[in-house]
Order: C-alpha cells, then sequence, then structure tokens
C-alpha cells in the first residue's frame, strides 16, 4: 500500500479527503460549537395528501344523485363519502334498513369499519332529516 504523502496545509488535506469520498451519507452531520457532532437532515420537500373528492379507488361504480357523489363497495353497499374517511352508508342488517355514519380506518382499498359510528333505523332517519333545518340554523347561531 502507497503512503500518502503529508498535506502541505490543513485546506489540501480536506480537498483530498472530499475526493476520495464520492458518496454522502442520507443524513448529513454538522459540527456545533463546542464540537458535538449533530445529525442535520437533508432537505425534503413536504408532501401534501389532496383530498379525494369524486375518485372511487376501489369502488365499483360511482352515481350522481343531487350532485353528491354515491360510492359502491365491493360487496355492493352504497354509500356517500362524508370526508376524514367517514362515510353514511345504507345497508340491510338482520333483516331491517339502516343509515350507518361510520369511521373507517386502513389503507384505501382496505378500508374497515371503526368503533365510532351510529347506525339509525327508518324512524331515527326521518327524525334527523325533518330536523336538519334546526341543526342547520343552531349551526349558524354557535358559529357567530
Amino acid at each position: 500500500m502507497a503512503k500518502r504523502s503529508p498535506p502541505e496545509s490543513d485546506f489540501e488535506d480536506a480537498e483530498s479527503f472530499s475526493d476520495q469520498s464520492e458518496k454522502k451519507p442520507s443524513s448529513s452531520r454538522r459540527l456545533k460549537k463546542g464540537g458535538a457532532k449533530v445529525d442535520v437532515k437533508p432537505n425534503k420537500p413536504r408532501t401534501v395528501k389532496k383530498p379525494k373528492f369524486d375518485e372511487s379507488s376501489d369502488e365499483d361504480e360511482t352515481e350522481k344523485h343531487h350532485s353528491v357523489a354515491v360510492h359502491s363497495t365491493p360487496e355492493g353497499e352504497k354509500y356517500i363519502d362524508l370526508g376524514k374517511k367517514k362515510r353514511a352508508t345504507v345497508r340491510k342488517f338482520k333483516g331491517a334498513v339502516f343509515v350507518d355514519v361510520r369511521e373507517f380506518f386502513g389503507n384505501p382499498g382496505e378500508e374497515k369499519p371503526g368503533k365510532k359510528g351510529i347506525s339509525l333505523g327508518l324512524e331515527q332517519w326521518e327524525a334527523l332529516k325533518s330536523g336538519a333545518s334546526t341543526i342547520d340554523s343552531l349551526f349558524t347561531e354557535l358559529k357567530s
């Protein structure tokens, strides 16, 4: 193995060292005033997830009713996307029809229903619909 000649200056040594190491590690280090090394992550652009509105990833079909997108699951249940992984689904359970407003979790295409949610029977759904204008006015009242 050949010996290196001693550097003439500190600058020359730093220059030859940087030439030898072409590969840069995924995270770089820099020195603080006290001589301690601090990991500095490379600047990466932040990614912003775009909300899905009319997209259907695993849904078989999408229908439009009164400017609201009605999606369908692979099992054939129809639902309306409420945003933030929440859905309103009309489903049949033990012979009764319910409106199920529920939060979902998991990756897109593999979403599973969570515990947070409520199932409304026909009478409860009718009561909620008839009180919708009152609920709207209460929202407006509390906003201001």
